[in-house]
């Protein structure tokens, strides 16, 4: 196996180092009249080659007959290219529709057939195959062997007619399946460069793999054109189970009203005074961290491919208070006997003591955009503790005819608050497996939200 591994990449080399131009190759063997421009002889040969190699004899007949000057020879070339141009492109979108209903039927689906039934769709054409037939008779000999010089780039090779050029053709044609066959069997293990340039081999040279409908292609691939672009896409879709660590970041929560009694017994002739005082809190900006679980329950990245489970430690608040009273909440007086009793009871100072929640959540993924593109949908379960300390400060005298007597203290008492809503806006998940997951959330109701996210991998 490894060394067909290894005979296979040196056949990819091999190949791709061949840089040989068209106008090179095919010169010697066509009158140096019939190329007017080399650009767009080498830019055609290279677009009929892609199409079906066969192509190359109708469109160099062209070239031949527009150097003779007759109008009616050049009248039939042309209409003999277009013919043959549209019937081959018309095989190819059949055979790529072939490929695209197997892999409609295939254990495939979602983000991998989706980008693979775009690379197919984007190769097709809406044509359909002509009824009319060439008005010249073909000579086949110099069909193959214009195929062999555009695999081989042999600027040597002169025509032969007795010569055997499909077994040559095959020779080449070979290569190109042991190339893919080497690259399918390494399911797409290459980096961007080189998975690039593989794709767009792959469609130049679609004519290899099975099924094909070249006539004189003889030895083929064993899989098909879909599974072999597939494969390109299956292990960056490819799904987990992981441990992941979790990072909330809040932009802010709804005003929260809260209401405090203050109470405090004076030693005085006064009853025990009583007084409810209320104010507004935002909490703003918080933050959350926490451990989760991410559970695979299907193979390929998709809808519900995983559902993750975590809970996450919530902190870094930054209050905006309105309504801190500092005026008297409490203020009596009072005469018994003809002595004055005087209280007054004011809040001082509001001082955060603690602040800290925590919050459970469950996501799943709904749609795959692409492998590193999703939007996903989750519920959560948090409750956030308030607490602080209010200083009190309390002032009372009596005062009768003969006396004066005046008496001050300051209160500390601390009150907690909680309530069950926590907003973060951006999530970033990191991967025991080296996958980071940033996402963006919008909240649809108070603990359900929609987000949507990107992964990137390290």
């Amino acid at each position: 196996m490894i060394l067909k591994l290894i005979a296979g990449l040196m056949v990819i080399i091999s190949i791709n180092n061949y840089s040989q131009s068209y106008y090179d190759v095919f010169s010697n063997s066509l009158p140096h009249s019939t190329i007017k421009n080399i650009d767009d002889f080498e830019s055609n040969v290279e677009y009929y080659g892609s199409i079906d190699p066969a192509l190359l004899y109708f469109y160099f007949n062209l070239l031949d007959k527009q150097s003779s000057g007759n109008n009616e020879q050049i009248e039939t070339a042309e209409f003999d290219l277009e013919f043959s141009l549209n019937n081959a492109l018309y095989f190819k979108t059949s055979f790529l529709k072939d490929e695209l209903k197997l892999l409609d039927e295939s254990q495939y689906s979602g983000g991998p057939a989706l980008e693979t039934s775009a690379l197919i769709e984007n190769e097709q054409n809406d044509v359909f195959i002509s009824t009319l037939r060439t008005k010249e008779k073909i000579d086949s000999a110099k069909q193959l062997f214009y195929i062999y010089l555009y695999f081989s780039k042999d600027t040597s090779a002169v025509f032969d007619s007795t010569s055997e050029f499909k077994s040559q053709i095959s020779q080449f044609t070979n290569a190109y399946v042991s190339k893919f066959s080497a690259a399918h069997t390494l399911k797409g293990k290459f980096d961007n460069e080189e998975k690039q340039e593989l794709l767009e081999t792959t469609f130049d040279y679609y004519y290899v793999f099975k099924n094909s409908p070249i006539y004189y292609i003889k030895k083929r691939t064993d899989f098909n054109l879909y599974e072999f672009l597939i494969g390109f896409y299956l292990d960056s879709y490819k799904e987990n189970s992981a441990l992941r660590l979790t990072f909330d970041y809040g932009l802010g929560n709804p005003t929260e009203n809260f209401q405090d009694a203050y109470y405090h017994e004076f030693k005085t002739y006064l009853v025990d005074s009583y007084t409810s005082h209320k104010w507004n809190t935002r909490v703003e900006p918080q933050m959350a961290v926490g451990l989760s679980g991410k559970i695979q329950l299907r193979q390929s990245k998709g809808f519900l491919s995983f559902i993750q489970v975590g809970a996450s430690y919530i902190f870094g608040f930054s209050n905006t208070e309105e309504s801190v009273y500092l005026t008297p909440i409490i203020e009596d007086m009072q005469t018994i006997n003809d002595v004055e009793y005087y209280n007054r009871i004011s809040i001082s100072d509001r001082k955060n003591n603690t602040q800290w929640g925590f919050s459970v959540a469950v996501d799943i993924p709904g749609y795959y955009l692409t492998s590193f593109i999703y939007l996903g949908l989750g519920v959560q379960y948090s409750q956030i503790n308030y607490g602080y300390d209010v200083e009190i400060e309390s002032y009372s005298y009596t005062k009768n005819a003969s006396s004066f007597e005046e008496k001050s203290e300051k209160l500390t008492e601390t009150y907690s608050r909680s309530f069950k809503y926590f907003k973060p806006f951006a999530t970033v998940n990191i991967e025991a497996t080296e996958n980071i997951y940033l996402s963006v959330k919008y909240f649809l109701i108070k603990n359900v939200w929609l987000s949507a996210g990107i992964n990137y991998s390290l």
